[in-house]
């Protein structure tokens, strides 16, 4: 419980963070001294977000369904969180292919629409996670004092 917790916990944070980050940024106003620091500072985030990202799809490659269904005790559980980081990967790239498109071009405002879209369903996704995992952490204990699963993680 506490390891999917703490991944939980990571992608809430991966996720709340391209979020933050890019609402700031894209709030910029379009100087060319602006739009470079603008540039630096999405590109240093971005760095940043992406080294993380590795190092959390480097853990999520030994996810797998058969290692999840016969190592691991909340196997759906960490196959949720594996689902969220790669909606929070997709999320960022979208973040990421905003600022790599020209200023006034057309397609801003179509690419706003789709991240706010997915935004919104990342968001609703970990919210689900974050409920289904204290759900699941109420569950009283079996009769031999183990936790119980749902079998419908």
């Amino acid at each position: 419980m506490t390891e999917l917790k703490q991944f939980s916990g990571l992608v809430e944070s991966q996720i709340n963070a391209t979020i933050a980050t890019f609402d700031r940024l894209k709030k910029v106003k379009p100087t060319k001294a602006a739009m470079a620091a603008r540039t630096k500072a999405w590109k240093d985030f971005h760095d940043k977000w992406i080294k993380l990202d590795t190092q959390m799809a480097e853990s999520f490659v030994k996810w797998t369904p058969e290692s999840l269904k016969s190592d691991y005790f909340y196997g759906p559980l960490f196959q949720r969180i594996k689902d969220a980081a790669g909606n929070a990967g997709k999320l960022h790239q979208m973040h990421d292919a905003y600022f790599k498109t020209a200023n006034g071009s057309p397609e801003l405002k179509t690419m706003e629409l789709q991240i706010g879209e997915a935004s919104a369903s990342s968001q609703n996704e970990l919210n689900a996670l974050k409920s289904k995992i204290e759900q699941t952490e109420k569950l009283p204990v079996s009769p031999n004092g183990l936790p119980q699963r749902e079998e419908s993680l």
